[in-house]
């Protein structure tokens, strides 16, 4: 069952995609090209959808990796605070202040000045992109006809995703992925190589609720 109450699911994005290959295999002219405003569409739907994750809050575990490691991502949309948590490893983001913790011993700055999007950046590609850069990897999809883009949706810890598979990019940051959205745009999946690092996680359970303790151990 999803995490999430249940409304109207956004557009289906294999559904989409069908009707593009649907254009593209009946096109008129006998050409193979299809009306590129479909395709369009289907990246913007997804482009909008990974930033949209970052207005609810839930609580997301993800494998990391061959599995060896468990990330936590704690978000808290009505008070924009975040933690991401990697074994003894804790990332706090509040408008208040940022902390890094190891072991139980945190390093607190106050006064930081970085919105969540800046704090999260930071981050990568040790941990989890920021989801504004997964969707600039898709927008720019948009202008790059070399890429080779295919879509499929699958179902993980509960929650439907609609999944995205690249290759050849030349306009995108990074050329080859494999990225699955939850239909509130929580990254469900995702394969990629970031910056010469390597980046493999999966969501394995999720909750709409906010584990306060990634934030009560930070003094």
């Amino acid at each position: 069952m999803s995490a999430f109450p249940r409304a109207g699911r956004l557009v289906s994005i294999v559904a989409l995609a069908a009707v593009a290959t649907l254009s593209a295999c009946s096109d008129p002219n006998g050409n193979g090209g299809g009306d590129p405003r479909q395709d369009y569409q289907v990246l913007d739907e997804l482009s909008k959808r990974a930033t949209s994750g970052i207005d609810h809050s839930y609580t997301a575990d993800y494998m990391v990796g061959s599995g060896s490691d468990q990330l936590r991502l704690v978000r808290d949309a009505e008070g924009d605070r975040m933690a991401i948590g990697l074994m003894d490893e804790l990332h706090v983001f509040t408008p208040a202040y940022t902390a890094y913790c190891q072991a139980g011993e945190c390093t607190r700055e106050d006064e930081h000045g970085l919105d969540l999007a800046e704090w999260m950046r930071d981050l990568t590609p040790q941990l989890l992109p920021a989801q504004w850069d997964a969707s600039y990897w898709l927008s720019a999809l948009d202008a790059d006809s070399s890429a080779d883009i295919d879509y499929h949706d699958t179902r993980l810890a509960g929650e439907l995703a609609d999944c995205i598979e690249v290759a050849g990019a030349v306009e995108s940051p990074v050329s080859a992925f494999e990225l699955c959205l939850t239909t509130h745009g929580v990254i469900a999946s995702l394969t990629a190589v970031v910056d010469g690092e390597e980046l493999r996680v999966k969501l394995t359970s999720i909750a709409n609720s906010v584990d306060e303790e990634y934030f009560t151990q930070v003094k």
